[in-house]
């Protein structure tokens, strides 16, 4: 169990990296643009990582309505 939750743990970390980079240029991108550019088959876990990304003093905003992810553009200030 707690090494299946290593792996788990590490292939969002390896995600939020991905993000991160991605995101570095500054462009603005919504949810479904991500997820392209990372080859992502599901939008969820960009999701969660950009929205923990946007509530935590990093330098992240998202533009739009949180309660309707696909109207969500972000982007590092």
């Amino acid at each position: 169990g707690v090494e299946a939750g290593k792996k788990a743990a590490a292939v969002i970390l390896d995600l939020q990296a991905q993000l991160e980079s991605l995101l570095a240029d500054g462009k603005a991108r919504d949810l479904a643009t991500l997820q392209a550019e990372l080859g992502s088959e599901s939008p969820e876990s960009i999701f969660w990582i950009l929205r923990h990304l946007c509530g935590n003093p990093r330098s992240y905003a998202a533009a739009g309505s949180w309660a309707r992810p696909a109207s969500l553009v972000f982007s590092r200030q």
